[in-house]
C-alpha cells in the first residue's frame, strides 16, 4: 500500500512540472538560469545523500525533483533570454553553496 502511494505521489509530483516545461517550449514561459541550477544541485545533492544512505522506498520523488529541475535548467540554458548572472544571482549562489558545504 505504501509503495503505491510513493508512486502515486511521485507521479503528481512530476506531472506539477509539466505546464511549466511546455511553456517553456512554446515560448511563453522564460526560466530563471540561476533560480534553476540551485534548485537542480539542491534536488540532486539530496537524492545523493538519499542514495548513500540507502533510503530506497522513498526514492521517487526526489528522482522526479531532480529530473524535472535539470529539464528545466537544461531548457533555461537554451530558452531563457538572459543568460546572465546579476550580483544578487551570484550572492544566492554563494549562499547556496556555503549551505551545501
Amino acid at each position: 500500500m505504501f509503495t503505491i502511494i510513493e508512486y502515486l505521489a511521485a507521479g503528481i509530483a512530476i506531472l506539477a512540472f509539466a505546464p511549466y516545461i511546455l511553456e517553456i517550449i512554446a515560448g511563453s514561459a522564460k526560466p530563471k538560469l540561476s533560480t534553476w541550477l540551485v534548485f537542480f544541485a539542491v534536488d540532486s545533492l539530496t537524492l545523493a545523500g538519499l542514495l548513500s544512505m540507502e533510503v530506497t522506498p522513498s526514492l521517487y520523488i526526489p528522482i522526479g525533483f531532480a529530473v524535472c529541475a535539470g529539464i528545466i535548467f537544461f531548457l533555461a540554458l537554451f530558452k531563457a533570454e538572459d543568460r546572465s548572472f546579476t550580483k544578487l544571482d551570484k550572492y544566492c549562489l554563494g549562499f547556496c553553496t556555503v549551505g551545501v558545504i
